[in-house]
């Protein structure tokens, strides 16, 4: 049950996104973003379990689509941390290049890392 409710609130926020999309701030859109990663994780999760339960061995594709899907919703969680907290679309729009280049930065070292986990 708690799949299907989550796909309904999924279906709920792109439908309220595509509608409203003009007025969104930055972080609206990112939002946006970690949800469909989030079910496109929780989706190749449950497919990867299925067939190891089917098989009895996992699935190496499978397992690095979850993995990936894994470290990408973390990196975008990341990277509106370290926007929202430098003040993009609080304060004003968007932060400077050099602020920018940084968090980049940042987010591909924690996807690095996340991986090689």
């Amino acid at each position: 049950w708690f799949t299907l409710v989550n796909a309904f609130l999924c279906a709920v926020w792109i439908i309220a996104v595509s509608l409203h999309s003009s007025t969104l701030l930055y972080i609206q859109k990112v939002l946006t973003g970690l949800v469909v990663t989030a079910f496109m994780e929780g989706a190749v999760q449950y497919f990867l379990h299925k067939d190891w339960n089917n098989s009895g061995s996992e699935n190496m594709v499978f397992f690095a689509l979850a993995m990936i899907a894994y470290a990408l919703k973390y990196v975008l969680t990341l990277r509106v941390l370290m926007q929202t907290s430098s003040g993009s679309g609080v304060i004003m729009e968007s932060v400077n290049k050099s602020v920018g280049i940084k968090v980049d930065a940042a987010c591909f070292l924690f996807f690095v890392l996340q991986w090689a986990w």
